[in-house]
C-alpha cells in the first residue's frame, strides 16, 4: 500500500491559550461523531494518503505479480482476481476461451479445438473425466496460469460452490453508474465486493448478450465441461460444450494442491 507523506505540523509551535485548556475538532465529512482531542497531549499531526481499497467499486485486498485480487474470507483461502482474464479492469469482458486452450480467437468451433480429432469425431484428451469423478485442466492448458503464471489458476467447481456459498450475488443493469450490466457479489464474511460483468460466450462467430458465462477448470464429460452463470442467476451450467468461447475469472488458491485429477500423462 503506497504512502505519500503531504505535511507535517508540530503543534509545539503553534500558540494556544495559557489559563486555558485547548482541545481540537476534528469534523468528519462521513457523517459519523467528530473527534475531539487535547492539544496537550498532541505532538504532531500527520496528514497522509493510501490507496483505496475500494476501486471501480469492487474490493482490492492485494496483488499477484500485475493482478489484483480481493479477498472474500472464504475457509479455503482461496482469493479471487478482480477483473476477467484478458482484461485489467472490472467493468470489461476480457477474452473468450475454449475449455483447454490458452489463447484466444476468432471463432469458436469443434473444427479449430485443439483437442478435437475431426477424422474420429471424438475428442482427445480429459476424456476419461465423468460427472462424479471429473477431469481438471493441466497447468500447460489452463488459460490462467498459462497468461498470468504459476500462482493463477482457473477456478474448480468446489471453488466456484465455495464462492456462491458465501457471498450474496444480485443482479445489477447499471454498476456503479458505468453502464455496464453484470453480477455484483458481497462477501457474507468481511463484506467485501467482487463484481462479473456479463460476457455471453462465443460459438461460432459471434457473442451472446445478455448472459454471464464463466469456465471451471473441470470437465463434465467427454464433451462438455462445467461453466457457472446463466441468465438473471448464478448456478453451474452444464451444457457448455468443450469448443465455446467462454471468459475466466482466474483464481489464487493457497492450496493448489486440493485439485483432484485423473488424467495420465497422455492426457487420457
Amino acid at each position: 500500500m503506497k504512502k505519500f507523506l503531504l505535511s507535517t505540523v508540530a503543534l509545539s509551535a503553534v500558540s494556544f491559550g495559557v489559563s486555558a485548556r485547548s482541545y481540537m475538532v476534528v469534523n468528519r465529512s462521513d457523517g459519523a461523531d467528530s473527534d475531539t482531542f487535547n492539544v496537550s497531549k498532541i505532538s504532531e499531526v500527520t496528514f497522509f494518503e493510501v490507496e483505496d481499497p475500494v476501486q471501480g467499486g469492487v474490493t482490492i485486498s492485494g496483488s499477484v505479480g500485475a493482478y489484483t485480487y480481493v479477498d472474500l474470507g472464504l475457509p479455503s483461502g482461496t482469493k479471487w482476481a478482480t477483473y476477467n482474464l484478458g482484461t485489467n479492469t472490472p467493468l470489461e469482458k476480457g477474452d473468450y476461451y475454449a475449455w483447454g486452450e490458452t489463447k484466444p480467437k476468432g471463432s469458436y468451433t469443434n473444427a479449430n479445438y485443439k483437442y478435437w480429432d475431426a477424422d474420429n469425431k471424438a475428442y482427445t484428451k480429459y476424456v476419461s473425466g465423468t460427472e462424479a469423478n471429473p477431469a481438471i485442466l493441466e497447468a500447460a492448458d489452463d488459460a490462467a496460469t498459462a497468461n498470468w503464471g504459476a500462482t493463477w489458476c482457473m477456478p474448480t467447481d468446489e471453488q466456484w460452490e465455495e464462492l456462491i456459498k458465501n457471498v450474496t450475488f444480485k443482479q445489477v443493469a447499471d454498476f456503479n453508474e458505468t453502464g455496464v450490466s453484470g453480477y455484483l457479489g458481497t462477501s457474507k464474511q468481511n463484506g467485501s465486493t467482487i463484481f462479473f460483468p456479463g460476457t455471453g460466450y462465443s460459438a461460432g462467430n459471434k457473442g451472446t448478450e445478455g448472459y454471464a458465462y464463466y469456465w471451471t477448470a473441470n470437465s463434465y464429460d467427454k464433451a462438455k465441461a462445467t461453466a457457472y452463470g446463466n441468465a438473471g442467476y448464478w448456478a453451474k451450467n452444464t451444457a457448455c460444450t468443450r469448443y465455446m468461447g467462454l471468459c475466466i475469472r482466474p483464481v489464487v488458491s493457497s492450496a493448489k494442491n486440493w485439485k483432484p485429477t485423473v488424467t495420465d500423462s497422455k492426457g487420457i
